[in-house]
């Protein structure tokens, strides 16, 4: 299918636009995408650099599937405080068969346009997938 892998769902020009500002001049602390009409993914929302974790995981749709670029804090092999974002795909439990599907197979799709810097990736199912401690150790032992 053209432009989007095997899903056939394109990413939004401002879905990169919003990445750039996070990646590179720290803009958001976090941004919400979406899949909408089953064609595009956009941005959902963007959380400014004061909220926090918990205030992201409350933002996340109940039954309905987004990616999240989080920019998390970790402390690098060097010793450094350091920050990367990372890639999480939410895909609830009680999201339909064709919801999980859909972000399942447009995920490399946001990926490649997204492009270079992203960290280690998450695939959550339900909030207990997203203890921020457990993540930081994967980011650390990787980076």
């Amino acid at each position: 299918m053209p432009g989007g892998g095997m899903s056939g769902v394109t990413v939004a020009d401002d879905a990169v636009t919003a990445y750039q500002a996070l990646q590179k001049n720290k803009e958001h602390s976090f941004i919400i995408f979406k899949i909408q009409d089953e064609k595009k993914i956009i941005v959902a929302e963007k959380g400014d650099k004061s909220q926090s974790w918990d205030e992201l995981i409350s933002r996340l749709p109940p039954d309905n599937g987004a990616y999240v670029v989080y920019d998390l804090s970790y402390k690098a092999k060097s010793g450094a405080e350091n920050t990367k974002p990372i890639l999480i795909t939410w895909a609830p439990d009680t999201a339909s068969i064709k919801v999980k599907m859909m972000y399942s197979s447009s995920k490399d799709s946001l990926k490649k346009k997204l492009g270079e810097g992203l960290g280690i990736e998450i695939q959550a199912n339900d909030h207990s997938d997203l203890d921020l401690n457990e993540i930081r150790q994967k980011q650390e032992s990787k980076y």
